[in-house]
């Protein structure tokens, strides 16, 4: 889907195309088989006793997916694969998921799959299964070689570059587009040109950028984790050259939110919708959590063995966690002319400063206010266009043409400066 399609609204039955919430399985728990230092989810195995065993069981596997099913009416209903790295489960796993998906929804309605994956182990197999039975991929890249290996590494530290672009060219030539998510971590996020120009050149058609926030054990932020001054400088950076040059060809998840929020008053996307919480993960043990963020004790809702979904998402708790996103903006927020866009950013990124009331800002406040100043009027032109059924990509046009007549003018200025100069002399 492009960023016109996401822009205009009318084009979109959300009813039937955006489910009310989604469930981001675990099914392989915290299991992987790379030790990316920015991580965050590889210490969720220590919510297990059994830790010998890092997969869904069949039983929790069809009573999860019965559960989803029966927990909306939406025609289409999305599973997310997430992990750890789920394709350790193996190719046979996900053709019993299909069986048993066709075996709740029946043919009336639509099941997609989408499984986010670190690449290592994919082939031609896994292209089959993905072709044949329509799932969306996604595959983690930091960015070039040196950049990617900065972080991301096997269990006894060895580079992984080649094998995961070897995995998107893989993707690619089978027919399979997948959409490509880049962590920002201290490193990558530097080098805002030569992270999306290696995208660019690899002709990557979505691409998500996710600052990495972590804290160590004595609070202070981990060395991977992005600082604001620099999330700020490549959003900026990047953004440069996507209004110039790629509008309409490569949709940056970003840029795409930050225009429906100006086209249509909201976006879609969690981490910049007024309210979060209807993204909820299910363990491999069938266990239900408030987010991806907050797998902890304190945010276990339940089990899908016992469990509806819709009962936990409409928990007494969880409408909590969801209204206070809104309920616990900082004072600097509320009086922000883009909190319309951005309504704090994600819960877990509020470790700033604490405002009088014992809020406290998100730590990349400074560095999303910068993106937002610059993206301003851009996205305002891209957003007439969008109401008036005019091509977003319109404005490389405009901008081409404005900077033009700026070098003319430039120029002109600069002769008669010259020519100035020349009859004084001449008197």
């Amino acid at each position: 889907m492009s960023s016109q399609d996401l822009v205009n609204s009318e084009d979109i039955d959300y009813q039937d195309e955006m489910p009310a919430f989604l469930t981001m399985a675990k099914a392989v728990g915290s299991l992987c088989n790379l030790d990316c230092s920015y991580c965050y989810y590889l210490e969720k195995a220590s919510l297990f006793q059994d830790s010998h065993s890092y997969r869904m069981k069949d039983d929790v596997l069809t009573a999860y997916i019965k559960n989803a099913v029966n927990s909306t009416n939406s025609k289409t209903i999305q599973f997310v694969w997430h992990g750890g790295e789920p394709t350790l489960l193996g190719i046979e796993y996900y053709e019993k998921v299909v069986q048993i998906q066709k075996q709740f929804a029946g043919e009336s309605r639509r099941c997609i799959n989408i499984i986010q994956t670190n690449g290592m182990l994919l082939n031609k197999d896994w292209c089959d299964l993905f072709k044949r039975e329509n799932f969306w991929v996604g595959l983690s890249m930091d960015g070039p070689t040196k950049l990617h290996n900065a972080n991301r590494v096997t269990k006894a530290k060895s580079p992984t570059h080649k094998q995961v672009e070897d995995a998107y060219r893989l993707l690619v030539g089978e027919g399979i587009d997948p959409d490509v998510l880049c962590t920002l971590n201290s490193v990558n996020v530097k080098h805002p040109r030569e992270v999306y120009g290696y995208f660019r050149d690899l002709k990557v058609r979505w691409l998500q950028f996710l600052p990495i926030v972590r804290r160590d054990e004595d609070g202070t932020l981990s060395k991977e984790s992005v600082t604001a001054a620099d999330l700020g400088y490549f959003l900026t950076k990047v953004f440069d050259q996507w209004v110039r040059n790629d509008v309409g060809k490569i949709d940056v998840q970003t840029f795409v939110e930050t225009l429906m929020s100006y086209t249509n008053g909201y976006s879609v996307l969690c981490i910049n919708a007024k309210q979060c919480g209807n993204v909820l993960v299910v363990e491999r043990d069938g266990g239900i959590y408030s987010c991806d963020h907050f797998v902890y004790p304190s945010h276990y809702l339940g089990n899908v063995v016992d469990t509806e979904l819709s009962d936990a998402l409409n928990s007494p708790f969880q409408a909590e966690f969801s209204e206070n996103k809104s309920k616990t903006l900082a004072q600097k927020c509320i009086g922000c002319k883009y909190l319309f866009a951005c309504n704090g950013g994600c819960p877990k990124d509020r470790i700033g400063p604490e405002d009088q009331n014992g809020n406290r800002e998100n730590i990349l406040c400074s560095g999303y206010l910068e993106y937002y100043d610059y993206v301003d009027r851009y996205m305002k032109i891209m957003s007439r266009f969008a109401k008036s059924d005019k091509p977003i990509g319109t404005i490389m046009t405009q901008l081409k043409y404005e900077e033009k007549l700026a070098k003319e003018s430039k120029k002109a200025t600069k002769n008669k400066r010259g020519s100035f100069k020349y009859e004084n002399k001449t008197r």
